[in-house]
């Protein structure tokens, strides 16, 4: 930009905004025209500066004169269903833009344009949803694993113990009686 080589920067947005997971790449002059974009169907129109994403800097009367940096980046839906991560970056005004071949250098300005590049969360979400589905599954198998063992554990360590505690009366009576039986009919 600095050389005002415009159709160099074209061609390096188009090479970038074809590479995998970029959404597209956007550059917009101050008043929110676009003036580069993957896209050439957008050069030329100008966007809603009351825009989610415009709205942060120029909201009020006066724009911002330092975008922070937890307000540039944006999750917006795509056309196509997907979400897309959006990042403004403000391309400042540096001296070295105030050449004779600068393309849009004006010295009161602090910011020349921003630029817009968008990726493609689709991948992270799909992501997201393997790993989520994982976790549900790796849960649900730990806690039948879990009941199982614990139902292991009470049958042998509580169930057999008082069941073999309830049959020591039955087994002792049993036994009593038994004796009784077999005593000699004359013996009290």
């Amino acid at each position: 930009m600095l050389k005002n080589r415009k159709d160099d920067v074209a061609r390096i947005i188009d090479a970038l905004g074809y590479s995998a997971g970029v959404d597209g790449i956007r550059i917009y002059k101050k008043k929110g025209t676009i003036i580069l974009s993957t896209d050439e169907r957008e050069i030329g129109h100008t966007v809603d500066r009351t825009a989610e994403q415009c709205a942060v800097c120029h909201g009020s009367q006066r724009p911002l004169e330092s975008v922070p940096e937890a307000a540039r980046p944006h999750v917006l839906q795509s056309p196509r269903g997907h979400r897309i991560l959006s990042v403004i970056n403000p391309i400042r005004n540096e001296a070295e833009c105030a050449g004779p071949n600068a393309i849009l250098h004006r010295r009161n300005r602090r910011y020349l344009a921003c630029s817009n590049p968008k990726t493609s969360l689709a991948n992270v979400d799909k992501n997201i949803a393997e790993s989520r589905n994982q976790m549900l599954l790796y849960s649900f198998a730990g806690i039948c694993l879990i009941v199982l063992l614990s139902g292991v554990f009470t049958y042998r360590m509580v169930h057999k113990p008082v069941q073999a505690l309830a049959e020591v009366p039955v087994k002792s009576w049993a036994a009593a009686w038994t004796l009784r039986l077999k005593s000699p009919a004359g013996a009290k």
